[in-house]
């Protein structure tokens, strides 16, 4: 069963119950310089709700842009401009220095 579908549809019927029950419901918009008056809630919420999704969009294409950006290719010369890493030219740990250390080697009296 399609659910994007059936989720839309239940979202449709929703939102047009809450229109239904909200017509009798009127405010006054004030926007700096004019008022509108008598204007239903349902329109003035519905207008709030498109003004918010127009802001984000631009943070949408900031993200996908980010993501198609093109990563930087490595170096054509290769591994040989790498220097050796410091772990190779370190001692290596005797057996002495781990039985040294712990619990282990306390005398027992």
């Amino acid at each position: 069963m399609p659910w994007k579908l059936v989720s839309f549809l239940s979202i449709l019927v929703v939102i047009t119950v809450f229109i239904g029950f909200n017509l009798d419901n009127r405010c006054d918009v004030s926007v700096i310089f004019y008022v509108w008056k008598d204007v239903p809630i349902f329109v003035s919420l519905l207008f709030a709700y498109v003004v918010g999704a127009v802001t984000v969009i631009p943070f949408f294409v900031v993200s996908a842009a980010r993501k198609r950006a093109p990563k930087k290719s490595p170096s054509p010369r290769g591994s040989s401009t790498v220097a050796p890493s410091r772990r190779s030219r370190m001692p290596k740990p005797s057996a002495r220095d781990d039985d040294s250390f712990g619990a282990d080697n306390y005398d027992n009296e």
